[in-house]
């Protein structure tokens, strides 16, 4: 379990090494906060500390006129999402509904709830103890910190606070079953200002006497008397000097005078006891004040050298502010005056005076010569805008000029094209009306009659007579007699191996010997030459 005891060790070892200064000033923040907390419960408000909790009392409506307080303890937005708080944590209140809302005052918290802090000391401490409260919460582990009011604890990251059952004592309401009995841990007891009565006091004891009165085994006491004089015991017990109880009034009253004397004394002790507590409390409350007021009134001095500082800088620095405007003003009139001394250095030109005859001389002679230089650079002007449209004129004939050149080009380039053209369509249709007039040819060479037919190398020299003044008349399949056979565009047939020497082979030679590709039309004419001839037509 996580207690208070942790929380503050742990904390003042997290601080950094520029604010570490020992666990004294965590705990002396730590006491100082549960005072300040106590004393706004004590009065029925709202103590709220940022970035970690609200804490007070809340106003509840009843059946009564009066609304009714409860005690009330929400931690902050901020503080919950440190700690990574459970959703059953009361984060929220509505503002309206709490007692009088107060404002974590450090400066009020250093000066009246501690003893010796300054405020930035307790900021420190209060906010390394806060940061560490967080990371113990964020953990999940258990943790239960002890106040002056009630108790922080948490569980599983579920935040919660059990106020003391005197809270609910002073209100007539109902002590829930977690509230938690009043703890020894008392900031405000030690730290309470001095009563009127106390500081009234003037009482100085002494306890020589130490008493007579002895516990018996019984558990009762006796008073054997021993170490004081004889007239004081007799004193003690009324009688006079020589008497005894036996003597005077007999055994019975003597025992009764001798148990009043020891009650008597056993009460005289006790109320010296009493007074001197009451004289040592007093002591100490007056020791107390006085160390508070030497607190106060060294805070006072501090804030009054502070305020001396500030002043003493303030003084500074209106002093810095009024030598920088009187050099200011200095460097200003100083300018001032070179300006007028230097304008005096010049002086007026007096034309009373005749001026010297080189100097009119010099005057006339530009005075004459003035239009000449006018012209000059009037014609100067003039020639250069010339030279410029000339560079623009020519400039602009080499353009058109080179235009025309590239029109012509390609108007030429066009002609080229188009007579091009033209003889390509010429070409391919004398190639097809030649071919047309070939098939047309064989065609009817088929249809004739065997007995009627021309003879082939005829037909073939009338279609080269009818041909060679055509044009294109080169690029035409030629029919040529290869020993007594027609081929159209073939090479000469090359005699078969064994056979004479000038006698054409009957077949035409086919494979690589071949040139140029036949047609249909021919292959067919030669087909049916070739089974004339073998007789099979």
């Amino acid at each position: 379990m996580y207690t208070v005891e942790q929380l503050l060790t742990d904390a003042a070892n997290n601080r950094s090494a520029l604010t570490r200064r020992g666990s004294n000033d965590v705990r002396m923040a730590w006491d100082a906060f549960n005072r300040y907390v106590s004393d706004c419960v004590y009065k029925k408000q709202t103590l709220s500390v940022s970035n970690f909790c609200k804490i007070g009392w809340k106003l509840e409506p009843s059946w009564h006129l009066k609304p009714q307080m409860r005690p009330h303890f929400n931690i902050s937005e901020a503080f919950a999402r440190t700690c990574n708080a459970d959703s059953r944590t009361e984060i929220n209140s509505d503002s309206k509904s709490l007692a009088l809302v107060e404002e974590f005052n450090f400066s009020k918290c250093a000066l009246k709830f501690s003893q010796g802090l300054t405020k930035d000391l307790l900021f420190i401490g209060l906010r390394a103890i806060i940061s560490q409260l967080a990371e113990a919460i964020g953990s999940g582990q258990e943790v239960t910190i002890d106040m002056e009011v009630g108790t922080l604890r948490s569980s599983a990251r579920c935040v919660t606070f059990s106020f003391i059952a005197d809270l609910y004592l002073q209100e007539g309401l109902d002590i829930p079953a977690d509230a938690p009995k009043p703890s020894d841990y008392r900031p405000s007891n030690t730290f309470a200002p001095p009563s009127q009565d106390a500081l009234s006091l003037s009482v100085a004891g002494s306890n020589k006497f130490r008493g007579t009165a002895k516990a018996t085994d019984l558990g009762g006491f006796s008073d054997t008397m021993e170490g004081l004089p004889q007239s004081s015991r007799v004193s003690e017990a009324g009688f006079g000097p020589g008497e005894t109880h036996a003597n005077i009034r007999g055994p019975d009253h003597a025992s009764v005078a001798s148990a009043s004397s020891k009650q008597a004394i056993c009460q005289q002790e006790a109320m010296g006891r009493h007074i001197a507590g009451l004289a040592a409390d007093a002591n100490e409350a007056v020791k107390e004040h006085q160390r508070w007021e030497t607190h106060c009134k060294r805070l006072m001095d501090e804030e009054k050298k502070d305020l001396e500082w500030r002043n003493s800088l303030a003084k500074e620095y209106s002093e810095m502010l009024k030598e920088q405007i009187r050099e200011a003003e200095e460097r200003k009139a100083q300018g001032r005056r070179h300006a007028v001394e230097q304008a005096s250095m010049h002086d007026y030109p007096d034309f009373s005076v005749m001026p010297e005859t080189s100097v009119q001389d010099y005057v006339m002679d530009r005075r004459n010569h003035l239009k000449e230089d006018l012209d000059q650079q009037v014609e100067m002007k003039r020639r250069q805008k010339e030279a410029a449209k000339q560079r623009e004129k020519a400039m602009e004939s080499i353009n058109s000029e080179y235009t025309q050149q590239e029109m012509a080009v390609h108007r030429l380039q066009a002609e080229v094209k188009k007579e091009q053209q033209k003889q390509e369509c010429c070409q391919a249709w004398s190639d097809g009306k030649r071919l047309k007039e070939v098939k047309k040819e064989i065609t009817e060479y088929n249809k004739k009659a065997p007995s009627s037919r021309i003879p082939i190398s005829d037909v073939v020299k009338s279609l080269h007579s009818s041909l060679e003044g055509k044009p294109g008349a080169s690029m035409s399949p030629r029919a040529t007699k290869t020993g007594g056979h027609v081929a159209f565009g073939l090479p000469p047939a090359t005699p078969r191996g064994g056979g004479e020497s000038g006698q054409a082979t009957p077949r035409i030679s086919t494979g690589s010997v071949r040139r140029f590709p036949i047609g249909a039309a021919a292959s067919l004419a030669l087909t049916k030459q070739r089974m004339h001839e073998r007789g099979m037509l």
